[in-house]
C-alpha cells in the first residue's frame, strides 16, 4: 500500500511544482511586461506619439493593476495631452498604491495646480515635501494662484 501512496504523491508533487513554476512565471513575467510597457510609453511619448503612449502606459496597468508607476506614468501623459481631470486621477491612484513615494505627490502637486485646485495642489506638495526632505527644489516651488495661472495660461482652457 506504501508504494502506491508515493506514486500519487509523486505524480502530485511533479503537478505541483509545474504549478508553482507557472505561478512563478506570472509573479516574475507580468512585472517585467508592466516595466517594458512603462519604458515604451517613456520613448512614445519623448517622440511625441502621446496617443501611443498613453496605450502603452495603461498596457502596463493591464499587466500590473496596482502598479504606481504605470498610473503615475499614465498622469503624465494625459497631462500632456492636457487631459488634466483624467490626470488628476491618475497621479491620485499613483499616491494611493504607493503612499511613501514623494514623485507620485510632486505629480499630482504639478496636474493640481495646472487644474486651478491650489489647494488640494498645496496638499500634495506638502506631502512630496515631508516624504523628500532633502530635496530643495521641493522647498522652492510656489503654487501660483488661480488668477496667476489664468494668466501665464492666456486664460484659457488647454485643447485635448
Amino acid at each position: 500500500g506504501g508504494r502506491g501512496g508515493l506514486r500519487r504523491s509523486g505524480a502530485a508533487g511533479r503537478w505541483g511544482l509545474a504549478a508553482l513554476a507557472v505561478i512563478g512565471i506570472v509573479v516574475v513575467g507580468l512585472p517585467l511586461l508592466g516595466a517594458d510597457s512603462i519604458r515604451a510609453s517613456q520613448e512614445r511619448a519623448r517622440a511625441g506619439d502621446l496617443d501611443g503612449a498613453l496605450d502603452a502606459a495603461e498596457s502596463a496597468e493591464r499587466f500590473e493593476p496596482y502598479s504606481a508607476p504605470a498610473a503615475l506614468q499614465r498622469a503624465l501623459v494625459l497631462e500632456a495631452q492636457g487631459e488634466l481631470n483624467r490626470a488628476a486621477r491618475a497621479a491620485r491612484e499613483a499616491t494611493r498604491e504607493e503612499s511613501t513615494n514623494w514623485e507620485n505627490f510632486y505629480v499630482l502637486s504639478l496636474v493640481e495646480g495646472e487644474r486651478g485646485k491650489r489647494q488640494r495642489a498645496l496638499n500634495a506638495l506638502t506631502e512630496a515635501r515631508r516624504l523628500a526632505p532633502f530635496r530643495r527644489f521641493l522647498r522652492e516651488i510656489e503654487i501660483p494662484r488661480a488668477a496667476d495661472a489664468e494668466k501665464r495660461s492666456g486664460g484659457g482652457r488647454r485643447r485635448s
